[in-house]
């Protein structure tokens, strides 16, 4: 018979934000930022008000578990899930500030009528919905990410931090400051010397999240474009015996660490950006699709790795963004067409295979015919293709 390992105890509110205020509660380095919106923590606060279930929170007392900010838990009650709802609650009840996913600390506030008691929303008639739908739904790349910081054998954990960090440098080059006074072990790892040129840029061309980091990085180093196959990977899959191995385990780690530095590097980056421009996508409102300019990076670090003359690959780069952009080509299922792309680039060759794609999705037709039909409809309908430098059809083609 098995032993119970859990107990299930009901706390009222009360006594989860003392927890909350005295530092009794602490959330763990693999978990998210705060990802939810004001209208959750508004949805949150008037289920609580009403009575309704919120679900569980489920808490883990380990010494050696590391926290966000690198210290060790000491006995804390560490928050394996709940950390949104948790969060609203200190954001909404204790007013602490929070980091939001796009890296800005704000307040949330909530409006509140105490003669209709009502939180200003429509009465609750679905309750299952909110209990079931209101915590955010984990990606792949979530899963990724947690299984890079809680590995420190392969030093995924300081890894873990190099992209998010990256990520949050890239939007708030003032965050640098607090990066080396509050985390000194990063400050002193190989990392932080190759992203500290971030802090005299103000370019938003392209601020890629922690999921455009990965794919970019696992894609061009792996030569697979789906994101499960790095978690696979990173827990040691051996995709022919099924079996799991050490030795891919870290093999993967440092091949994924290979891709993270090459992304961050900073000749890498400013070529990439460089390139969007001279396809005329000047400005960050122009970028059609984050997905197409992750894909553009991919293949211009592969070209990189298999010395492309500098020039070939640029406008090759340029060319297939363009066509990208043009086509659609990951609007609706980026993974797949992330990871079919890329298997042909590691079968046919870069060169080739991107030549051959362009000439088939752009051949001359289009320019005279397709394009213009394109150009003959609304302007939301347009706005994926409107990075076209006017006079640019010429280079697009070649």
């Amino acid at each position: 018979m098995s032993t119970q390992r859990y107990s299930v105890t009901p706390h009222p509110i009360e006594t989860l934000l003392t927890w909350v205020k005295s530092g009794e509660i602490a959330i763990p380095e693999i978990q998210r930022p705060f990802v939810w919106e004001p209208t959750k923590v508004r949805n949150l606060l008037d289920s609580l008000y009403q009575g309704y279930p919120i679900g569980y929170l489920i808490a883990w007392r380990n010494p050696t578990v590391k926290l966000k900010d690198g210290t060790p838990s000491a006995g804390k009650r560490i928050l394996i899930d709940g950390q949104q709802r948790v969060t609203a609650l200190m954001a909404g009840l204790l007013g602490r500030e929070v980091l939001t996913k796009d890296y800005e600390t704000v307040r949330i506030r909530i409006a509140f009528n105490p003669q209709t008691e009502k939180f200003d929303i429509e009465p609750v008639t679905e309750i299952f919905i909110r209990v079931n739908s209101a915590g955010a739904e984990l990606s792949q790349a979530d899963f990724a990410m947690s299984k890079i910081a809680a590995n420190e054998t392969y030093g995924g954990n300081m890894l873990r931090k190099a992209i998010d960090y990256f990520c949050h440098l890239a939007v708030a080059p003032d965050f640098l400051g607090r990066i080396e006074k509050g985390d000194k072990a990063f400050a002193a790892s190989e990392f932080l010397p190759h992203m500290r040129w971030l802090k005299d840029v103000n370019d938003d061309i392209y601020d890629p999240t922690y999921t455009d980091m990965l794919r970019v990085a696992f894609t061009s180093e792996f030569g697979r474009g789906k994101l499960a196959d790095l978690v696979a990977l990173l827990s040691g899959r051996n995709f022919e015996t099924k079996q799991y191995e050490d030795a891919i385990a870290e093999a993967s780690f440092g091949r994924l660490k290979q891709g993270v530095l090459r992304f961050i590097n900073k000749t890498h980056f400013d070529r990439i950006t460089m390139i969007l421009r001279s396809a005329g996508f000047v400005t960050s409102d122009l970028i059609g699709g984050q997905n197409a300019v992750n894909f553009a990076y991919i293949l211009y670090l592969r070209g990189r790795a298999e010395n492309v003359p500098a020039a070939d690959l640029e406008q090759l780069v340029r060319r297939w963004y363009a066509m990208s952009i043009l086509r659609g080509r990951y609007t609706a299922s980026p993974e797949t067409a992330f990871d079919f792309d890329i298997r042909q680039v590691e079968a046919r060759g870069l060169m080739a295979y991107a030549e051959s794609v362009i000439d088939t999705e752009l051949p001359e037709s289009f320019w005279t015919g397709m394009l213009p039909q394109l150009m003959d409809t609304s302007y939301s309908d347009w706005s994926g293709y409107r990075g076209l430098a006017p006079g640019s059809r010429g280079e697009y083609r070649r």
